[in-house]
C-alpha cells in the first residue's frame, strides 16, 4: 500500500469541505475518529470526548491556561453532512464535528489516512456482542441504535455508511506532529482516556506531574517540530500516504 493517496478532504454541516491538515495546522487539537452516526459506540465516543473536553477546559481555566495556547477538540464521523446538526444535538457537541466526503468507502480516505480498523471481525466479536458486553452496556447507557438512515442505506436504511468501520483518538499538532495515537481494537473501544488527558495536560485526574513514557515523550515532542509517537511508523499528515510497515 505504500504511495496510496488518499482523500485528503472533511465535510462540514454545510456540506462545504475543508482540507483535513488545517484542522490541526495551527492548534494542539485532540481527534477523535467516531463509527457511524447511528453507532451507539459512536454516541457513547463522542459523549467520552465531550466529558473529556470539560475536564479539560476545567484544567485550563485553573491553570489560566492562555486561550491561543489551548488545545481545541474535534470529531470525525461517518454519516452525510445534513445528518450532523442532529448528531451534534443527539451528544450535545459543541466542537468542531466533520464527516468524511464519502460514507461507504472509508478507508479511501481519513480513516485509512491514520490506519484504523475496519472489517467485521473488528465488529462483531464476543466483546461486543456477549451478554452483558459493550453493545449492551452502551444502549444502556441510553446510547440508541439507528436514527442516521437512508434509503439506500445498509440494514435497511437503519444507518448510513461503513458499518465495519472503526475509530480512535489521536493528539495532533500544530503542524505535523503526533504526541498520541489510539486505534480502536473493536467496536466500543475507545482507549485509556485517562492516558489521553495525561498526554494532553501533563497532570493525572487528582492533578499530580506525569513522569510517566507517555509525559516524557510529550515533553520531548514540546520543543520539536516533529516526532513519532505510539505505533505510528512515521507521521503521514503532510503527505497523505500510508507511513512505511514499522
Amino acid at each position: 500500500m505504500a504511495g496510496l493517496k488518499f482523500d485528503m478532504t472533511l465535510l462540514d454541516e454545510r456540506g462545504e469541505q475543508r482540507p483535513l491538515l488545517d484542522v490541526w495546522e495551527r492548534p494542539r487539537c485532540v481527534v477523535a475518529f467516531l463509527r457511524h452516526f447511528g453507532c451507539p459506540f459512536a454516541k457513547q465516543h463522542a459523549e467520552k470526548m465531550r466529558d473529556l473536553s470539560e475536564r479539560y477546559e476545567k484544567f485550563c481555566e485553573e491553570a489560566q491556561v492562555p486561550e491561543d495556547e489551548r488545545a481545541t477538540f474535534v470529531n470525525i464521523g461517518i454519516g452525510y453532512a445534513w445528518q450532523i446538526p442532529h448528531f451534534r444535538n443527539e451528544t450535545n457537541w459543541k466542537h468542531q464535528l466533520y464527516v468524511v466526503p464519502d460514507a461507504y468507502d472509508t478507508t479511501g480516505g481519513p480513516y485509512g489516512l491514520f490506519r484504523m480498523q475496519e472489517g467485521r471481525d473488528h465488529v462483531i466479536t464476543e466483546e461486543v456482542t456477549k451478554p452483558g458486553g459493550l453493545y449492551e452496556q452502551a444502549v444502556k447507557a441510553g446510547h440508541s441504535d439507528g436514527g442516521y438512515g437512508t434509503d439506500n442505506g445498509p440494514k435497511d436504511g437503519k444507518y448510513t455508511g461503513n458499518i465495519h468501520q472503526i475509530g480512535g483518538n489521536f493528539i495532533l499538532g500544530p503542524g505535523n506532529v503526533c504526541d498520541y495515537a489510539y486505534r480502536s481494537k473493536c467496536a466500543g473501544d475507545f482507549g485509556n482516556l485517562d492516558e489521553l488527558y495525561e498526554v494532553l495536560t501533563g497532570f493525572t485526574a487528582k492533578g499530580e506531574p506525569v513522569f510517566s513514557k507517555s509525559a516524557q515523550q510529550q515533553s520531548e515532542l514540546m520543543n520539536m517540530t516533529s516526532k513519532q509517537t505510539s505505533d505510528t511508523a512515521e507521521c503521514p499528515f503532510l503527505t497523505g500516504r500510508v507511513p512505511a510497515a514499522a
